[in-house]
């Protein structure tokens, strides 16, 4: 890959090299490829950068980060964020140059009628990983279950491994297994249609993240007319103001309360909350007006004249 790197970048066709994510080499090259051939570099953390992330994880990230990881990022002209707080993180471990704050586009699905369920759906869906707060949402479920005997939770997504385990699936069966759950489904990871319609089947979207850049899942989720329950971990601080949902505090007893609300609505009232979400997605989280935005930036970014795009933050 280095070697194929620099090989496109010494044809001069090429004017930016944008990088997304870190803390492997395919985060490195591309940083000291842009500075031997002069060529924009622009880099998206996708989450690295946050408290949590820099704290868990691999032992390595303490060698990896002064050595290899944080000069790379020194040497990038720009920045892309996904959320206000992503650009905090950025500024807080003291990267001054220019941040692009622009979110994740969602494609809008078209609404299928579904008929009515006799059980209702409380949907996860991500990562089956320790940052996604299953941890807590087993146990809020554990404490609302026998009082909402007819919703289920389904829970999706891939199993990945961590801290060099094959996986952190087992954990959570294991922990569900304890606790004396009921109706608790694992499906696994799901793609295409059958996301898209699991989505559309549930009721309200549950996604009790320690820590997100952006949280797709949620946009997904709204994009779908599915309410969403997030915490203060994820980028979403708007869902009560825009009536799509609640943003909560990290931990067991914040959900419980939550869930004990949202799970005692009427279908139509949290129906009414999907479609507000799902306008709001239609406005403001198209894939067409943020790829302009990000085309805007790389073009700053090549001619270097001119102010910068108004999604680029200087302070």
């Amino acid at each position: 890959m280095k070697k194929w790197l620099y090989q496109q970048l010494s044809s001069g066709k090429v004017h930016v090299i944008h990088n997304h994510g870190m803390w492997q080499m395919n985060s490195i090259y591309p940083a000291n490829a842009a500075r031997k051939h002069r060529v924009s570099f622009i880099c998206s953390p996708r989450g690295a950068l946050s408290q949590w992330a820099m704290s868990n994880g691999s032992k390595l990230k303490r060698i990896f980060w002064p050595l290899l990881q944080r000069p790379a990022l020194r040497q990038a002209n720009c920045f892309h964020a996904t959320s206000e707080s992503e650009y905090n993180d950025i500024r807080r471990l003291g990267f001054r140059q220019p941040v692009a704050v622009i979110p994740n586009g969602i494609d809008i699905p078209t609404l299928t009628q579904h008929a009515a369920a006799q059980t209702r759906t409380l949907l996860f869906l991500g990562r089956i990983h320790p940052v996604k707060g299953l941890d807590l949402l087993l146990p809020a479920w554990k404490a609302v279950q026998n009082r909402f005997p007819d919703w289920q939770l389904v829970i999706a997504g891939s199993d990945e491994g961590y801290h060099g385990t094959s996986g952190y699936l087992s954990n959570v069966k294991t922990a569900a297994t304890k606790l004396g759950l009921s109706r608790v489904h694992f499906v696994g990871e799901i793609q295409g249609e059958q996301k898209r319609d699991a989505f559309q089947r549930a009721e309200l979207f549950v996604l009790p993240s320690y820590s997100e850049n952006f949280g797709i899942s949620v946009a997904e989720a709204l994009a779908a007319g599915t309410p969403a329950v997030t915490t203060t971990g994820a980028p979403w601080s708007e869902l009560e103001n825009r009536r799509a949902g609640w943003q909560i505090g990290i931990g067991i007893q914040p959900l419980v309360d939550c869930l004990t609300l949202a799970l005692a609505k009427p279908q139509q009232e949290l129906a009414e909350m999907g479609i507000a979400g799902r306008e709001w997605m239609i406005r403001e989280y198209r894939w067409k007006e943020l790829g302009d935005l990000m085309l805007q930036t790389y073009e700053w970014l090549v001619h270097n004249t001119g102010s910068p795009p108004a999604c680029v933050r200087l302070d």
